[in-house]
């Protein structure tokens, strides 16, 4: 499936680009140097935005259907 992202983002270092999904509710990681897909997360529903921690270790998603914050370790 096409990802059909909801928001995308780099990691502060460059090292990562993600994509969340809102309508297929997972995540997509990706080699931010040649968009290689790394790995692909189910998370619950309703991924959304986006944000990374400053050392690029780790990236936060909110979860609009659940009031959750998921948490991905890169």
């Amino acid at each position: 499936n096409v990802s059909d992202p909801y928001q995308i983002a780099f990691s502060p270092d460059k090292k990562y680009f993600v994509s969340a999904s809102l309508r297929l509710h997972r995540c997509d990681i990706y080699s931010g140097s040649d968009f290689k897909l790394l790995k692909r997360v189910e998370t619950p529903k309703g991924p959304s935005h986006i944000i990374f921690d400053q050392d690029s270790k780790y990236v936060f998603v909110t979860l609009q259907d659940t009031n959750q914050l998921g948490v991905i370790d890169l």
